[in-house]
Formats: structure tokens, C-alpha cells, sequence
């Protein structure tokens, strides 16, 4: 439980006698080259989530003491916090695009990347990470935050800044069950939320290989695309409004971009690169239904819109829109993955 509190050698220990079992089990010591590959399970531990200040002392001796038993760190990641505070959060999604120089809460902001990289820090370079429970607010989500088309605002957000950061897995929390559930039962049914169509979305298009996209916060804003690896591409305040994430597509040669806007007000007009702006492409604009009152997005709701098409079943078709070319435009308060097959630019070639 919360209270519950273990050292961190004394949790170690079980895992050195975990891998001991599994290697018993297996009959074998020798371990596999990738996650899903052949050979022994891989252990990842200690699968957990502290404040701040006690993540480098407590994974760093947890390391320590594990002696080689892990093949990966895992933690997890409820960034936004309790669900029962799901009021506050909510006002604080759309529209933080603050002209007095306060740093954005929108919700991957300066402070996400510096969490990340305490657990980067705290344990040997290169060490595989692995967030292994998300799902934006604990204690069974937010009511009418996860469970709602507004949910994907910090979901994409967060599988595109920690791809950039090199966390490798990210499994979303959970499937069915709670507000944060993919899946809602009513009933004898399973119903899809938003966020299933997000990660339908995001595990049909984006490739293994993250890049670096830098999205200027102007009315024709001007999206720089290069390789990661620099911590300086962590949002500035003037990215309060807008995200941009790019990969390699899982087609040889393809490019594929995020785009999320989370101004309910204004549409954002994207010039790609030059390269491939005026290249071929196929687009999937997710939006929310029009309010009855006045017209602006239904963010807080439980339908999604694909194209203007509303997202009902879970094995719906998911088609995209072919464009010739020129800039992306994303409509307020909704997200766009572009496919461009031909772009063939550095490491997707």
C-alpha cells in the first residue's frame, strides 16, 4: 500500500532471488538480447514511484544491491497526480499558453524532464528504462480527465517526450478498470474510450527510432526536425500551446509527426521542412464533437472524431486523408499524426 515502505537493498534481494528461480525454471543463465526475444524473461524492477528528492539515493543503492539481477529500471509515472484532485487538473490542460513568462503546466512541461532524468541519473548510463504503470492520475484516474477525449492531451504527450528521453516501454494503466481504463464495461460490452483510439494511433504509425521535433509557437508555426539526443529539446514556456513529436515511420523511408494543439481558440498552421513540406502525405486529424451552447470542442466527453468521422468500435477502420502537400493545419483543442511515405530524410532512410 502507500504506507508501505521497503529499503531498498531488502527489495533488491528479492529480485537477486527472482532471477535465481527463473533461471532454475529455464535451465539457462543466458539472457536474451531483446525484451520480447527468446530466451529468459527479462526482470525489471523495483516498479515504483517516489517524490523527487528520493529517487537517486533510493534506485541508486537499489541498483547497487540488485547486483546485475536486472535487465531493466522500471518506474512509475502518474505525472499529473490524484485523481481525486481531477477539478484542478482539468483547468489546467488547454489554454497555457501564459504571455507573463510562468512556466507552462500544460502538462509536460520543464519540470517532467528533469523527473525523467533523476532516473536517468541515478543508475548506470545506458541502463534500459521502462515505465511500467501510466496512466496520468492515480488511484483510479481522474473522472471526466483519463476517461475523456481531453485524456490524450498528456497520453501523446507523454509516450512522445519519454520516446525522445529513450524509455523503451510504456505500458498505459489500464485496460479496463477505473477512470483510466482504454476500455469502459458497461454492461455484458467493452466500450472504447478516447485513449484507445490514441494508442491505436500511435502503435500503427510511430516507428522505434524518436528524432527531435521543434515546434515554433507562432500563427504559421515552423516545425525543425532532427536526431535526438539533446536535453535542451525539453519544451520552452513558449510551448505552452503546442507539441510537436517526430519518428521514423515503421515503413522504410517514411517520416511520421505528432502534432498536438491544446488551444481550444485557435487553429495551428504547421510548415513542415523544407525536403519534404510539399511531399505526398496522409493525415489522421483527431478532434473532439462541437458543444451545443457555442460551438467550441466537447474536450471533456467521451467521443472522438477521426477525419469528422466518430470513433465507436474498438476494431474500427482507422483510414487517413491524403494531401498533396503545404502546411498542416490543426484544428483547436485536437491532434494530427502525418505520414509523409516518401521523405526519406537521415536516419529513416
Amino acid at each position: 500500500g502507500l504506507a508501505a515502505h521497503l529499503e531498498p537493498e531488502a527489495l533488491a534481494a528479492d529480485f537477486r532471488l527472482l532471477r535465481r528461480e527463473l533461471e532454475t525454471a529455464w535451465g539457462s543463465t543466458e539472457r536474451k538480447a531483446t525484451w520480447n526475444g527468446p530466451g529468459l524473461p527479462w526482470v525489471a524492477g523495483p516498479d515504483c514511484q517516489l517524490p523527487l528528492g528520493d529517487i537517486p539515493d533510493y534506485y541508486g543503492r537499489f541498483f547497487a544491491a540488485a547486483d546485475g539481477a536486472l535487465d531493466a529500471v522500471a518506474y512509475h509515472l502518474y505525472w499529473l497526480g490524484s485523481g481525486k484532485r481531477w477539478g484542478r487538473v482539468s483547468n489546467k490542460l488547454f489554454d497555457q499558453g501564459l504571455p507573463n513568462g510562468k512556466l507552462p503546466t500544460w502538462p509536460m512541461g520543464r519540470a517532467f524532464y528533469g523527473f525523467v532524468h533523476k532516473y536517468q541519473r541515478a543508475v548506470p548510463p545506458k541502463t534500459p528504462l521502462w515505465v511500467t504503470e501510466s496512466g496520468g492520475m492515480y488511484g483510479s484516474g481522474g473522472l471526466n480527465v483519463t476517461s475523456s477525449f481531453a485524456s490524450a492531451f498528456w497520453y501523446l504527450d507523454e509516450l512522445g517526450a519519454l520516446a525522445k528521453e529513450s524509455v523503451a516501454v510504456h505500458c498505459r494503466q489500464a485496460l479496463i478498470g477505473g477512470h483510466y481504463g482504454l476500455l469502459e464495461r458497461v454492461g455484458d460490452d467493452l466500450r472504447p474510450r478516447p485513449d484507445f483510439f490514441a494508442t491505436r494511433l500511435w502503435a500503427t504509425h510511430m516507428g522505434p527510432v524518436a528524432l527531435s521535433a521543434i515546434l515554433r509557437a507562432t500563427d504559421k508555426s515552423l516545425l525543425a526536425i532532427r536526431t535526438k539526443g539533446r536535453r535542451s529539446d525539453a519544451p520552452s514556456d513558449a510551448d505552452a500551446d503546442a507539441r510537436a513529436y517526430a519518428h521514423c515511420g515503421r515503413e522504410k523511408g517514411s517520416i511520421v509527426l505528432l502534432i498536438v494543439n491544446a488551444t481550444t481558440k485557435r487553429a495551428r498552421r504547421v510548415a513542415l521542412p523544407f525536403g519534404f513540406a510539399d511531399l505526398p502525405r496522409n493525415e489522421w486529424h483527431v478532434t473532439a464533437p462541437p458543444r451545443l451552447d457555442d460551438g467550441g470542442p466537447r474536450v471533456f466527453g467521451r467521443t472522438a472524431l477521426l477525419n469528422g468521422i466518430p470513433l465507436l468500435k474498438t476494431d474500427q477502420p482507422l483510414p487517413g486523408v491524403a494531401v498533396d502537400g503545404g502546411p498542416v493545419v490543426v484544428e483547436p483543442a485536437s491532434y494530427a499524426f502525418v505520414v509523409v511515405p516518401d521523405a526519406r530524410w537521415g536516419p529513416c532512410v
